[in-house]
């Protein structure tokens, strides 16, 4: 088990006209998955995802934060965090 409590985790990333975010959270069968959404800032939310199974919480976190050192490399800048996120 991870040695942070298992919260889901949200995180809002912008670079000119372009968006990103990541989202570490459960399926409807508690299964952690992360997921990716990104496309033209104007069309937020119509732009293409792509979405991880993991295995554990352990592996989920690590990919979040993997994604988002690729989003810094890359120069976005992260507008908002959330350290947990309701529940769908």
């Amino acid at each position: 088990m991870s040695q942070y409590s298992e919260q889901w985790l949200y995180s809002l990333w912008f670079k000119e006209t372009r968006f990103y975010a990541i989202e570490l959270s459960q399926d409807i069968f508690s299964h952690w998955i992360v997921t990716c959404t990104w496309g033209r800032y104007k069309t937020q939310g119509a732009g293409q995802s792509k979405t991880m199974e993991c295995d554990d919480y352990d592996q989920a976190l690590e990919i979040y934060h993997q994604e988002q050192t690729r989003r810094l490399k890359r120069g976005y800048v992260m507008q908002q965090e959330n350290s947990q996120i309701e529940e769908s």
